[in-house]
């Protein structure tokens, strides 16, 4: 099973971020605090990141900065209410950001985004990380997602691009 990390200093946000990933199999996580997170990532580990952008103690290209000196195979995606997509791509490249979702949220955006992020960077070596695909409940949700809306599993956004 995979586990999730989510950060965002606004408590409503995380709320609202583990309501519309219950329906899937993830082990959850939430952190108001990235100093909290940071500490939690030392005892355990996170296949995926997904934090805010803008935090008032750290933000969240440093917090993933930190996690990946802790756990180098995290993935990560960023969350921002921003529209300067340009200047938040061009800093969250230096930190290997997978994928970049503004708020509000859409649930199969998100969905589709965390599904893409595990199944590319699955860990290479262990055997029990199996890549999304090769998960018959998970490929039929992805499935189900692009039937529903066509195109909708192809990246909104790709940093290694901008």
């Amino acid at each position: 099973m995979y586990r999730i990390m989510l950060v965002d200093d606004e408590e409503n946000v995380l709320n609202a971020l583990r309501c519309k990933l219950s329906h899937l199999s993830y082990e959850v996580e939430t952190f108001s605090q990235p100093r909290q997170a940071l500490a939690r990532a030392g005892e355990v580990y996170f296949d995926l990141v997904i934090s805010d952008y803008r935090m008032p103690s750290m933000d969240g290209v440093t917090l993933v900065k930190e996690l990946k000196k802790i756990q180098p195979n995290i993935v990560a995606i960023m969350l921002s209410g921003f529209a300067d997509l340009r200047s938040i791509l061009s800093t969250t490249k230096e930190a290997e950001i997978y994928r970049y979702l503004t708020k509000p949220l859409d649930a199969e955006k998100l969905n589709t985004a965390i599904i893409e992020a595990l199944d590319q960077f699955a860990r290479k070596g262990d055997e029990q990380a199996l890549p999304i695909r090769s998960q018959p409940e998970l490929k039929g949700a992805l499935m189900a997602l692009e039937a529903k809306y066509p195109g909708i599993t192809k990246p909104e956004s790709d940093w290694r691009q901008a």
